[in-house]
């Protein structure tokens, strides 16, 4: 099993436990918040439901990428976990967003006094919070830590050059969900103090916002795969390296990259090599083209390779499919 493979086994089993915290922590936060009256208990409710609703999402999403390949939809194993992503952007996160934001309008609008005696409730409930969510931002951490090292990368290059959601978006919802846990928790102590319930209407609106983020990172990461956004641009330079360094190779005129999926991407090259090759030749340079491209970039799983004779444009073989070899 490579390091890949066993980051990807952390991420399911981290997706999961996420999961279950999320739902209990949305079950206490909205008792809270339906006992104490505050608006940001209940935003945060939200918060953590959009939270667990993504997760699900991720899960169905690596669930279906063990699902074998079929003529009709090559592609649609990495493109399901995007879409699902892209809906849950748009529906649970916007519609979280909202809710808090409704909330937070309402209290500044028609401010009433909380309950001084439940106060501690509200307390209690986010300093539970806050544990469970620094613990899950490790966690995160040493999935995203695990996968960098696996593609010899620093963390935040890694976090900004990645296309796998999986990773992404439980680092940042983790980082979310403890910015939204400290302005609650702000927000009800200034209320409680003060004896100002518009400190939690606005805590609500912050929190709202935060949402949004979530959501707007959400979107904009899963619209560009679906798509079919190609590899960084230091991963084709490495890819074209690749090539070049074959001493068959005299010119790399093209080379196109997709993503299909997190980790899986398609490459389609065509390249110009020197006349007078024989068929077997062609069929190791070829071999040994496929087996190098996926040992030096393990993401990718399937290549398309031109070969084109000399000086001439007439084509020697094209090719199909994985690497033989590894």
């Amino acid at each position: 099993m490579n390091a890949l493979t066993q980051a990807g086994r952390r991420t399911r089993t981290g997706t999961l436990t996420a999961l279950l915290v999320n739902l209990v922590l949305a079950a206490a936060k909205l008792a809270a918040g339906v006992l104490s009256g505050a608006a940001v208990l209940l935003a945060e409710a939200a918060h953590s439901f959009a939270d667990a609703v993504n997760q699900l999402f991720l899960l169905a999403g690596l669930r279906l990428g063990g699902v074998k390949k079929d003529d009709r939809r090559p592609a649609a194993q990495g493109k399901d976990l995007f879409y699902g992503l892209f809906l849950a952007a748009l529906l649970v996160c916007v519609g979280a967003a909202v809710g808090s934001i409704v909330l937070g309008v309402r209290g500044l609008l028609d401010p009433r006094p909380l309950a001084p005696a439940r106060f501690v409730v509200g307390y209690v409930v986010l300093g539970v919070a806050l544990v469970a969510q620094a613990l899950a931002l490790a966690s995160s951490v040493r999935d995203v830590r695990a996968a960098a090292r696996a593609r010899e990368r620093p963390f935040w290059r890694h976090v900004q050059a990645t296309r796998d959601t999986s990773l992404k978006v439980p680092l940042y919802e983790d980082a979310a969900g403890i910015a939204g846990v400290l302005i609650a928790g702000l927000a009800l102590a200034l209320s409680h103090v003060t004896g100002d319930p518009r400190w939690d209407a606005a805590g609500a609106l912050l929190i709202g916002a935060a949402l949004l983020f979530v959501a707007w990172t959400l979107a904009v990461d899963s619209r560009a795969q679906l798509l079919g956004e190609a590899l960084e641009p230091e991963d084709r330079r490495r890819l074209r390296d690749v090539l070049h360094s074959f001493p068959e190779v005299v010119h790399v005129a093209r080379v196109l990259t997709m993503h299909l999926g997190p980790e899986d991407v398609l490459v389609n090259c065509d390249v110009q090599v020197r006349g007078g090759l024989a068929s077997s030749d062609v069929e190791d340079l070829l071999d040994r083209l496929n087996h190098r491209l996926q040992t030096e970039l393990p993401e990718v799983c399937e290549t398309f390779i031109e070969l084109h004779s000399g000086d001439s444009k007439d084509r020697i073989r094209a090719r199909v499919g994985p690497p033989r070899h590894g």
